[in-house]
Parts: C-alpha cells; structure tokens; sequence
C-alpha cells in the first residue's frame, strides 16, 4: 500500500501544474444545456441530479440542463435535430464522432477563441500535458469544433483484457494457456469436461466475447483499430487497411476452427456487458475479453453462489509465427463534445466543459465524492471500500457512475484511480505490467476529417464497413471458403478501399508529419 500511494502521490504531484482558476466562474448563476448519452450505469440518470453535477454547479455558478437518451437512442435523434438546424442544445455529444462535417456547416461553432480566452486547463493539456490531444481533437480547417475525452493513462493500464477463469483450468487440469494452440486445448477442455461442475458438460461457453481480440497473436491490430475502421500503418507511417491483410487467413482459419467445434458464443460479436455479465453469472463463460473493473466486480457478484469463482488477467497469446501484442485505445476518444450554434452564453460553455479538466474537475470526475467514494491520503485522492468492495456487488466504475462520476461526456481518465481499482484484487494487481505493457500497441488513432473528406467517407466506408463485417463473418462461420481470400479483396477494392485510404493517408500526414 506505501508503494502504491507514493507512485499515486508522484502521479498526483505531475498533475498539479495544471492552471488555478477562481471561484466562481460566472458571476451571476447560469445555466446551459447538454445533450448527451444517458450515463452509462443507467439505473442513475443524469437528469436525476446526481451529487457530482450538483457540486459542478455549487463551483462553477453554472447548472446543467441535461438531455439525455440511451446510446442506442441517442444517434439518430441527435442527427435529426442537426438535420432540422434549429433549437439545438447549448453543448451536445457530437453523433458520429466527428464534430468536423457539423461545424463546417455552421451548426458548431468554432472553438479556438473560446478556448484561449477562457479555456487554461484545455490550452495546458493541449500544449502541454498531451500536446498529441490538441491535434487529435483539431479539424482539417485548423479549427476545434469540439472536445473529447483523454484516455492516454487509460489506454496504458486498463483497456480491454483477455481473462479466464482459473478455476476451471483447475478442475480441467490445465495450466493457463500462453499461445493459440494452448488455446485451443484448454477451450475444448472447458466444452468437453463440464469445467463448471454441474453435471451438464454441454453448458460451457468457452469463450464468450469478441473473437477478434485474438488478433494480436497474428500480427494485427483489429480490435481497438477497427473503431477506427481497421487501418493501420507499417514502420513508414503508409496506412493500409487490416482486414484486406493476407494475415488475416491464418487468423480467420483459427477462429472457424474455434466455431466449427463450438469453442465460441454463438452471439460473438461485441456484447453489450449486460448480455456479457448474464452470462458470467449464470457460471456458463470460462474466458473472455473484458474491461478490468468488470473483471474483477463480476466474480465478487458471484461469491455467495459461486464462491471460488476466480478471474483472471492473461498475456496475449503467442501465435503461429510468434506474434504477441495487446492494444490499447490510443489518446482521445470519440464522444466529442461540440457547442451549437444556438448556444445563447458560449462563455458559460465553454468554462464548465474547462473546469472538468482543472485539477478540481478531474479529481471529482474522476473518483467522485470526497468522503463518499474516496479520501484524501497523504494529499492523494484514494478510492475507498464502497468503491472497491461494493457491499451491493456493483463493480467499482458503475459505483461511481452512480454519483455521476466516469461521465459520458469529455473527461481526463486518471491513471492512478484505475491502479488502486486493480491493486483492490491480488490477481490483478500487476496486470497492467506483466500482462499489457510488454506487448503494448498504441492503435490507429482517431482523426479528424475535413468536411469533404467526411461526405466521401461517409458513402464509401458505411458500405466497406457493412459489406466487410458480413463477410468476416461468413468466413468465421465457413460460409465462405478462405480460398477466395482474394476475391474478397478485390470486392472491397470496388467499394472504393483505394479512395478511403487514400484520405486516411492525408489525415495521418497531416496529423503526424505537418510541421
């Protein structure tokens, strides 16, 4: 514990450059709406007043009006009011990702004043903190319609995870597997030997995620990337595009081996975590991949009818050719945040989407309530047994969701809350070391279009992007033979692959050869 709070009080110590601001940032109280996705832990909606937004408020002298819809709402409503360019809210999470196409259209407005008029803690990470941020979040034409997460300290020490249960290895006999064929033999095992002792060996989903997290053992780098669209670049910086790599046929063939004997989910795919967790808690799921903080709330949810459930964190496979390699998420995210064109008080926006990057701002974004979910120790914000031992099994992020903490709208992600998260458990306290960074990937990042770069993408990669996922499927599925592994590339060369990369290419020199 010593150790972790002086590498925490040394984390700490870093951030606290950051600019002072005064108290509080408007005079007279204010009030802006926000259009975003509902909080992730939807059992505390936003609109509820949770204790976060209402200190927000107390600070700042500014009220949040929040509307809100679930995520598989949100999308298209969002769109249709842009579409309608009229009574838009003050600040509004940006549906697609990319505030580019909307602020070229005037319905942003652009932020670049704003931010240095009344904007330190955005102006200090942009050119100093993270200065890669700043040019991540800034558009084609030189200008920042919006702003979106940082997710640097996330990405090195808590993406997704590949897990297993050893106490399924135990009862199979199997030690924990360290390449593909490993893999595959301890998957068969947990299928044919009733790895989870109910006297039903046909239960078992061996593995139960998205099977493409495998990739890495194959020399690519599909999962976190294929947000992005499945590009990547070689040593050279030229982007090429993942799923038309002929590596990809040895990776495929490994996963129609995995379906054809059953091995997989037959819903694979990228669950929701509440299809996911269903399943883990019916004792079915023996591997997976998954985020660190449901890997470890998950097995404690299950404790009183499954008492030796155990979790745990593994090194990415090794694989036929000796690829191993794990990514993470890259700097920024893609929940940007924009102001409208109807925003009444852009001053009032601007400095309340400022104060969740001052230090005050991320800490309580961060870790949530002072005395509630975390305390000061030594000068260093520690989350405390409510957060990490939830006596209601809530993993530790939707416990702090539901004081309106981990919001979805842009926020600094905090390395040293999720260390304490993964200190919490013994399995996973060195994960982050031992299984993640030896073999860290930083992905294809996410980088802004100009507005007719944007309207080609739309068109070509919404059909690449359709017509490419039915067909890994089909391949994954042996409804499509691998012998025509060309042909495929070919298709997608005539759903205009060239032109895509093409402008991939110009957004990657722009991004990271400019001078």
């Amino acid at each position: 514990m010593k150790r972790m709070l002086s590498i925490l009080l040394a984390l700490f110590i870093c951030a606290m450059t950051l600019p002072a601001f005064a108290e509080p940032l408007m005079e007279e109280p204010t009030e802006v709406t926000w259009a975003t996705v509902e909080n992730w832990y939807p059992s505390a909606s936003y609109t509820d007043g949770l204790e976060v937004w209402e200190r927000v408020a107390e600070k700042t002298n500014i009220r949040i009006n929040w509307e809100v819809l679930p995520d598989d709402q949100y999308l298209v409503s969002m769109q249709t009011r842009l579409a309608s360019a009229q009574n838009l809210p003050d600040i509004l999470r940006v549906p697609g990702g990319d505030p580019t196409y909307y602020g070229q259209m005037g319905l942003l407005i652009p932020m670049n004043d704003l931010i240095d008029q009344y904007a330190p803690n955005i102006q200090w990470y942009f050119n100093e903190k993270y200065p890669i941020t700043g040019k991540l979040m800034r558009s084609g034409d030189g200008n920042y319609y919006g702003i979106a997460p940082i997710i640097v300290e996330s990405s090195h020490t808590m993406p997704n995870y590949l897990m297993i249960r050893k106490d399924w290895l135990d009862v199979v006999g199997k030690d924990v597997p360290t390449t593909t064929d490993e893999w595959l033999d301890v998957l068969r095992a947990f299928k044919e030997m009733d790895a989870n002792g109910d006297g039903d060996p046909s239960n078992e989903i061996p593995f139960s995620g998205d099977p493409l997290f495998f990739c890495g053992a194959f020399g690519l780098h599909l999962w976190s990337s294929t947000w992005q669209g499945g590009f990547f670049t070689d040593d050279e910086g030229k982007v090429y595009y993942q799923f038309t790599d002929d590596r990809m046929v040895d990776l495929l063939a490994f996963l129609n081996t995995m379906w054809n004997e059953g091995l997989i989910d037959p819903d694979y795919g990228n669950p929701s975590a509440d299809t996911l967790l269903s399943k883990f808690m019916r004792n079915i799921v023996g591997s997976m991949n998954n985020w660190p903080d449901y890997g470890i709330g998950w097995p404690q949810r299950m404790a009183a009818e499954y008492p030796n459930v155990d979790l745990i964190p593994v090194v990415p496979p090794i694989g036929p050719n000796g690829d191993q390699s794990q990514e993470g998420y890259g700097s920024v995210d893609s929940g940007f945040a924009g102001i409208s064109k109807d925003c009444a008080n852009p001053e009032a926006a601007i400095k309340v989407m400022d104060y969740m990057w001052s230090e005050e701002g991320r800490i309580m974004l961060a870790y949530g309530i002072e005395g509630k979910t975390y305390d000061m120790v030594d000068g260093v914000p520690v989350l405390n047994e409510t957060v990490l031992h939830n006596p209601d099994g809530l993993g530790a992020s939707d416990v702090l969701r539901t004081y309106g903490a981990w919001p979805t709208i842009p926020w600094v992600q905090q390395e040293g809350c999720y260390l304490q998260m993964m200190a919490s458990d013994p399995d996973w306290a060195n994960a982050a070391d031992t299984c993640l960074a030896p073999y860290y990937v930083e992905p294809f990042p996410w980088m802004l279009a100009t507005k007719e770069e944007q309207e080609q993408l739309s068109v070509m990669l919404n059909d690449i992007n359709t017509y490419r996922e039915e067909q890994i499927t089909k391949f994954i599925r042996g409804e499509r033979s691998l012998d025509t592994f060309d042909a495929f590339k070919l298709e997608m060369e005539g759903l205009g692959l060239e032109q895509v990369l093409a402008i991939k290419q110009a957004q990657w020199d722009r991004t990271f050869n400019a001078d």
